[in-house]
């Protein structure tokens, strides 16, 4: 059964070792995957870095 609160899906690719570590973090959560991506996305602020010169 779709999900209809929540119709629309991402998806990205990964590697192995970047999916162990996110696993990890996943079960050291407590939360389900859904649960932790969604949290560290709406959970930081936004920096726009345009326009600033190397130092």
């Amino acid at each position: 059964m779709a999900n209809k609160s929540r119709p629309k899906q991402l998806s990205f690719r990964v590697s192995e070792e970047e999916w162990e570590l996110l696993q990890q973090k996943i079960a050291e959560s407590g939360m389900n995957q859904q649960q932790y991506i969604l949290s560290c996305v709406f959970g930081k602020a936004i920096i726009n870095t345009d326009g600033i010169k190397a130092v």
